[in-house]
C-alpha cells in the first residue's frame, strides 16, 4: 500500500482539487445532489486549513490526489481534532484511510497530545471505531439543520 501512495503536506494550489475530492467522497456514501450541495460550504477547503492546520494528502504514483486528512490543534490544548478525512471513491477500501491516519497519529504523538476528537459522518463511524475511536455523544451538523453527527474520541495518553 505505502509504495502506491506518497503522503505529503497539501499546498494552496490544491484547494479546488481537494474540495472536489471531499464532495465526491461524501457523494459516494449515497447522498443525493441536494444533500451534497448543502454540504458544499462545510467541505470547501480554505486557505487556513492548509496554512494553519496540518493537512496531508495522499498522492498516487500517477500524481492523482487520492485522499486527505487534517489535524487541528488549538494553541495550548492537549487534544487535537481530526477535522477532515476523505478518500476519493476510486481509492476507497484499499487501506488508504488507515495510511493517512497513521501519519496523523504519529504527529499527534510527536506533539504529545492526550487525545483526538472528531465529528464523524454517521456512515463512517465504524471506520473510526476500527481505528480505536469511541462515540462519546452527538453534535449538530453545521451543514444540515436537524442532523446530528457522532462525536468520537481517541485517548492517546494510554498508548
Amino acid at each position: 500500500m505505502a509504495d502506491r501512495y506518497q503522503i505529503r503536506k497539501a499546498v494552496l494550489s490544491e484547494q479546488v482539487i481537494l474540495t472536489e475530492l471531499c464532495l465526491r467522497a461524501k457523494a459516494s456514501l449515497g447522498y443525493d445532489d441536494d444533500f451534497i450541495e448543502a454540504c458544499r460550504d462545510a467541505l470547501t477547503v480554505r486557505d487556513s486549513w492548509i496554512l494553519d492546520d496540518t493537512f496531508w494528502v495522499a498522492e498516487a504514483i500517477d500524481g492523482e490526489i487520492a485522499g486527505c486528512i487534517r489535524l487541528v490543534v488549538n494553541k495550548g490544548e492537549r487534544e487535537g481534532e481530526v477535522a477532515t478525512c476523505f478518500i476519493d471513491p476510486g481509492h476507497q477500501r484499499k487501506g488508504l484511510g488507515k495510511l493517512l491516519f497513521a501519519e496523523l497519529h504519529r504527529t499527534a504523538q510527536d506533539l504529545a497530545l492526550g487525545g483526538l476528537k472528531l465529528e464523524s459522518e454517521p456512515l463512517s463511524q465504524s471506520f473510526y471505531e476500527h481505528l480505536g475511536f469511541r462515540k462519546t455523544g452527538e453534535v449538530p451538523s453545521e451543514a444540515i439543520a436537524g442532523r446530528n453527527l457522532p462525536l468520537m474520541q481517541l485517548n492517546l495518553s494510554s498508548e
